[in-house]
């Protein structure tokens, strides 16, 4: 009966994202899928307000409960990576933090150096200055970032729990939201100690800011399972619910190519916009005991950096597809288009429920679905 109350919050609550003129189309989409895959849309589009990450395996259909002891077991020994990470852009801010002092520190200018003020070399030589400071900054707002976004990751992991679930097959992965800055955690260097988080993880304001942010934290533990060297998680998808991301399946000629040029490849899909932590690759080619003509393997783009990556790459001979586990919009629900950029604002976030009588309505539409 627990369970059933709360798939029953859930039902209401992922209604509750959409206006009540797009929810007859909600309906006939979900009716129109088994009540497996109904169950995982749900599970997908509320994972923010459970404060969860879903494991999806790349290669199965489903969990078992046994690869959740696995996982437990693999994310303790993943702490001390991240506390290198931590010290290691520590490290990295100390220095460019030094580097800023040369800057603070001007000796008053001599005569020689006055002149050079009216000689012909002066702009090139104050234009080289003025990028190395540049340089250096974004050099220590970079670290500065990555080193705080670790400390969130220190304190997710420390505060996972796991279960496999009956409903979607998945393995869910929930946490608990990071509500002030890290003060008493010695492990963590005095540079990032005390310091607030970035801005757009605070969870502060109104509650659609804090929504937001909320929603931010859960995007970054996601990332922070990708990047982590956790062999076990090799085997999943963990990008497949980020807001940011989109999946594309990239294809090119086996005898044009090796897999582990894929990122060159990509580069040129991407108009060789190619940035850090904007890519990924979630599934190496499988090697086929009949003869091949093609690799493919699934790929991570951040959008919001790539907003129109390239299809086809005539250097290659390579394709770049939108993969489409779903013949609709899971923004919208529509089925004119798919993808990110989508003209129905939905966003995940604390439902809230006006006084017309709607929540009721939605928990009877779902259990029409009979899920």
């Amino acid at each position: 009966m627990r369970e059933e109350a709360k798939w029953e919050k859930l039902k209401a609550v992922f209604y509750s994202f959409y206006p009540p003129d797009i929810q007859s189309r909600i309906h006939e989409t979900l009716s129109g899928l088994s009540v497996l895959e109904a169950l995982r849309v749900i599970a997908k589009k509320t994972s923010r307000f459970e404060h969860e990450v879903l494991l999806r395996p790349l290669e199965a259909d489903s969990c078992n409960e046994d690869e959740v002891i696995v996982l437990e077991k693999a994310i303790s020994q993943a702490i001390p990576k991240v506390l290198e990470r931590i010290s290691h852009n520590a490290e990295a801010v100390t220095v460019a933090k030094r580097t800023f002092q040369s800057y603070t520190e001007n000796s008053p200018y001599s005569i020689i150096e006055s002149n050079e003020w009216f000689s012909r070399k002066w702009p090139k030589r104050l234009l080289g200055k003025s990028e190395a400071l540049a340089a250096n900054r974004r050099n220590y707002h970079n670290h500065a970032r990555k080193g705080l976004e670790a400390c969130l990751w220190l304190f997710q992991l420390e505060h996972l729990t796991y279960r496999f679930d009956q409903r979607t097959l998945w393995i869910h992965v929930k946490t608990q939201p990071l509500l002030r800055a890290q003060t008493k955690d010695k492990r963590i260097p005095k540079v990032f100690r005390g310091n607030p988080m970035p801005d757009k993880y605070c969870l502060k304001g109104g509650a659609e800011s804090t929504n937001l942010a909320m929603s931010f934290q859960i995007e970054q533990l996601e990332i922070a399972l990708r990047e982590i060297d956790i062999p076990f998680l090799q085997n999943f998808d963990l990008l497949h619910n980020h807001n940011y991301y989109e999946q594309f399946e990239l294809c090119a000629p086996i005898v044009n190519f090796s897999p582990t040029e894929c990122i060159t490849i990509l580069q040129t899909h991407a108009k060789y916009q190619f940035l850090e932590d904007d890519c990924f690759i979630v599934c190496k080619p499988v090697i086929l005991a009949v003869p091949e003509i093609h690799h493919t393997m699934r790929v991570y783009l951040d959008t919001s950096m790539f907003m129109s990556p390239k299809e086809d790459s005539r250097l290659f001979n390579s394709t770049l597809r939108r993969f489409k586990p779903y013949g609709f919009c899971f923004n919208c629900f529509s089925k004119d288009h798919i993808g990110k950029w989508c003209r129905q604002e939905s966003e995940f976030g604390q439902p809230t429920f006006e006084n017309n009588g709607q929540e009721n309505e939605l928990v009877k539409t779902f259990n029409s679905l009979d899920l």
